[in-house]
């Protein structure tokens, strides 16, 4: 059995709570239609950002937010080009 350091635990809790809000966004994605990509991007990071709040507030530790604020800014910015819808 491998027993794992605390710091380690706490990586597999945080990583673990990142893919399953990931996995929950991507399952919003095709429900959310808003018309508009940026207005889309804002709902899902409102989402994202109220599940990584909840698990931040269940652990008492603020460190899953921070990290969350952090890396998804680039995302943020990403998301709107890549979805914008072609019309003929």
């Amino acid at each position: 059995m491998v027993l794992l350091s605390i710091k380690s635990k706490s990586l597999v809790i945080c990583f673990s709570s990142y893919f399953i809000v990931l996995i929950i966004c991507l399952l919003i994605f095709p429900i959310i239609d808003t018309g508009t990509p940026i207005l889309n991007a804002a709902l899902l990071d409102l989402i994202a950002t109220a599940l990584i709040f909840l698990v931040s507030y269940s652990f008492n530790n603020s460190s899953f937010y921070d990290q969350y604020m952090k890396s998804t800014s680039p995302w943020i910015l990403w998301f709107p080009n890549k979805t914008k819808m072609v019309k003929d």
